[in-house]
């Protein structure tokens, strides 16, 4: 099916292709289908376009015909290609009337990397980040803010200690980082299968997932 599905994105010249994670919290522990797994993950390899992952809870989403349709969605920004991609999106989604875009990226002061790789990306976030700080300087609708945490490790007690309740919450599936546990294996990766998985599901919330396209050579431009 996954072919099918790719073939079908390659063929209507699609930018993203945004799949469902199948699942809910309550069965979080006791695993899923493999097959479903298995789909997920041969999409994001074999996809010719990005591919956000949605683990969609819709128990309070307004009509969005409705006059006051009101929806909230946090950004974590931690770097790299994906959150890059992800910041594109939350850019086109604060265009809508009724969506706020909270962007908090986080500064990480423990596992630097010195490589000119590491180097390069963290040019790119920079320059990126400030091209939608400057896009979005007159929406109302729109806020960053930025945070210093020790590690990757210590993002979720900042995310979970924040007083607003968000509609969805989006984050980039792969990060550079020298935590052992951080896995590329997953659908989710490892900051989003943490934020299912932690005691913040507590604050119910949708998630994206956001894995740029591997075949794309250019960073996504805020418009």
């Amino acid at each position: 099916m996954h072919e099918d599905i790719c073939t079908q994105a390659a063929d209507n010249r699609v930018a993203l292709i945004i799949i469902p994670f199948h699942n809910n919290y309550s069965n979080m522990a006791s695993g899923r289908s493999s097959a479903l797994s298995n789909l997920n993950l041969n999409v994001l390899v074999g996809a010719p376009c990005s591919v956000g992952i949605l683990v969609d809870h819709d128990y309070r989403r307004p009509a969005l015909r409705s006059q006051h349709f009101s929806y909230k969605a946090l950004l974590i920004f931690l770097g790299g290609a994906d959150d890059r991609e992800t910041l594109a999106y939350a850019n086109r989604m604060s265009y809508h009337p009724g969506v706020s875009i909270t962007v908090i990226r986080f500064r990480l002061s423990n596992g630097s990397d010195n490589s000119d790789d590491y180097e390069a990306e963290k040019k790119l976030d920079e320059s990126v980040l400030l091209e939608f700080q400057f896009k979005s300087m007159n929406k109302q609708s729109v806020f960053y803010h930025e945070s210093v945490a020790a590690d990757e490790g210590h993002v979720l007690p900042l995310i979970g200690s924040l007083e607003d309740d968000y509609d969805l919450i989006m984050v980039g599936r792969r990060h550079r980082t020298t935590m052992a546990d951080w896995r590329e294996s997953t659908e989710l990766g490892f900051l989003g299968d943490k934020l299912l998985s932690s005691n913040l599901v507590s604050k119910i919330f949708s998630l994206l997932v956001v894995q740029r396209c591997e075949a794309v050579n250019s960073d996504p431009i805020i418009k």
